[in-house]
């Protein structure tokens, strides 16, 4: 049942895919890539445990170029949408820790289908320099298992969340062939929906090549295409939404590595899902057709906060507790159709979560999501975001809303 909650980070991709792609209204594109990268260590209690850092990636994608006519696509300068198939292969990391060095863990293979948003912002001749913002859903062959392999703290779950950016450069090889470079950051993580979570981040450069399918005729470059949104005048709005939150306890986590090897939670692989819900409401300003910045409010209503006073009690470190959560945010909205990529920073003016929170929440917090919307009434929303505190995933959170 955990599980089936993923397909929901692939609902606005899936919408996307229905589109029309033809070779008419798009070049589209063929392409491959290597790269090399270095598995980077994200704090000091992961350096304990990780003992090499070569990762290796294969990309496999298709991208399709619209052609110029929509305001968006005006607004960005022709930009790509991009699917594509991308392997990791971790199977050189090796992880122990050195006071039991013959407790060998690994990371295995990992897989990820995603979509991504590639932009030229420099072009020269038959050269393009551009950057890219990659989402998707991972897959991984060897994940976290307390008894089998227990150093694995990197990927706790066979699914993950993947997101990628950075920025490239192409060079046209003849009418129909480029050849291409990458600098890359890529995080997999599943965004606190199990444990451990302390997720893969990898830094690498790549090479590759693509070919053209198709070149559409100039004439039909130009045809006029309607503003599917009607939103390119400047205007004040309420954003409102109403979401479910997810996340697993890091109490819970805790709990499995400290208790009695008799004890049935003992490095278990199976975490509670807990759920909570969240309400936003925002005041925001749209200023172009791209972006709409605001100020708004966030509360949260947190039945989990009873158990994690049940895990301070065990562990005799009582605090304070409360199921209600208020926070204050800065937003910041940037649409490409009918999608958006959310962004925000928050401060909390009321939260009390028990212990752990004092060690690996902060009094801010950080959002990063994406929605899609819907085609009727251009005003609603679905959505999925993950809030951290410092980049530490706190929870998933997928929401409706509408912009009043």
């Amino acid at each position: 049942m955990k599980n089936a909650w993923w397909i929901l980070l692939w609902l606005p991709w899936f919408s996307l895919m229905a589109q029309d792609f033809s070779f008419r209204k798009n070049r589209i594109f063929l392409g491959a890539s290597v790269e090399g990268a270095y598995l980077l260590t994200s704090d000091e209690y992961a350096r304990e445990f990780l003992q090499s850092h070569g990762v290796r990636f294969y990309n496999f994608h298709v991208r399709f170029q619209p052609l110029p006519g929509d305001p968006y696509d005006k607004a960005y300068r022709s930009p790509s949408l991009e699917f594509g198939v991308l392997a990791a292969d971790f199977r050189d990391i090796r992880l122990f820790r050195l006071e039991n060095p013959s407790r060998l863990s690994g990371m295995g293979g990992l897989f990820a289908l995603y979509g991504a948003f590639r932009r030229d912002v420099v072009e020269a001749g038959p050269f393009r320099l551009n950057y890219f913002l990659e989402n998707g859903i991972g897959w991984s062959t060897r994940p976290y298992d307390g008894l089998q392999n227990p150093d694995n703290e990197l990927i706790g779950a066979p699914l993950s969340i993947y997101f990628g950016m950075g920025v490239g450069g192409n060079f046209r090889i003849g009418k129909q062939w480029e050849l291409s470079v990458g600098l890359h950051f890529r995080h997999f993580s599943n965004g606190s929906l199990d444990r451990p979570n302390k997720g893969a981040n990898t830094v690498g450069a790549s090479l590759g090549v693509s070919h053209t399918l198709s070149v559409p005729e100039a004439s039909e470059a130009s045809a006029p295409v309607r503003d599917p949104l009607s939103l390119s005048q400047k205007r004040m709005y309420v954003d409102v939404s109403v979401g479910w939150m997810a996340s697993t306890l890091m109490d819970e986590w805790f709990y499995s590595l400290r208790c009695p090897s008799d004890d049935p939670r003992y490095r278990t692989k199976d975490f509670r899902l807990y759920s909570a819900l969240g309400v936003s409401l925002s005041a925001m300003y749209r200023y172009s057709l791209r972006f709409a910045s605001g100020l708004g409010v966030d509360y949260g209503y947190l039945p989990w906060v009873d158990d994690v006073a049940s895990y301070d009690r065990l562990n005799h470190t009582e605090d304070r507790y409360s199921r209600h959560s208020l926070g204050i945010c800065l937003k910041h909205e940037i649409f490409y159709k009918r999608f958006s990529t959310c962004l925000s920073v928050g401060y909390y003016l009321y939260r009390h979560t028990g212990h752990l929170s004092h060690e690996f929440e902060k009094p801010y917090y950080e959002t990063f999501g994406l929605r899609y919307t819907l085609p009727f009434g251009d005003t609603f929303y679905v959505g999925y975001q993950v809030k951290a505190h410092l980049f530490r995933a706190s929870c998933m959170e997928f929401s409706v809303g509408t912009r009043l």
